[in-house]
């Protein structure tokens, strides 16, 4: 799900919600966390993007290992395939 910024008008408080993107103005009806006062809006900002993989998040699938390792093996000694990857290829593979 999205994760959407908001700043209170009076306080400036900013906090992050993670909502629907149908229920991202749920907290424009809600009090401020901070001092309780109505007002909040939504901040519009830079979308993060990146994919799981390189971002650290998540590990590649093994088969997409396996498949880079044969790759690798493929290639020779003499390849650079595999030695500046930001993967984490065992050679038994």
């Amino acid at each position: 799900m999205p994760h959407y910024d908001y700043r209170h008008s009076e306080c400036n408080f900013e906090f992050e919600r993670v909502y629907k993107i149908i229920d991202l103005e749920i907290p424009l009806q809600e009090p401020c966390p901070n001092c309780g006062k109505m007002g909040v809006e939504i901040i519009i900002g830079a979308p993060a993007i990146g994919d799981p993989v390189s971002l650290g998040i998540q590990k590649p699938d093994p088969a997409f290992q396996k498949m880079l390792g044969r790759i690798r093996d493929k290639a020779g000694p003499r390849s650079t395939i595999g030695k500046n990857s930001r993967f984490n290829i065992p050679r038994e593979l």
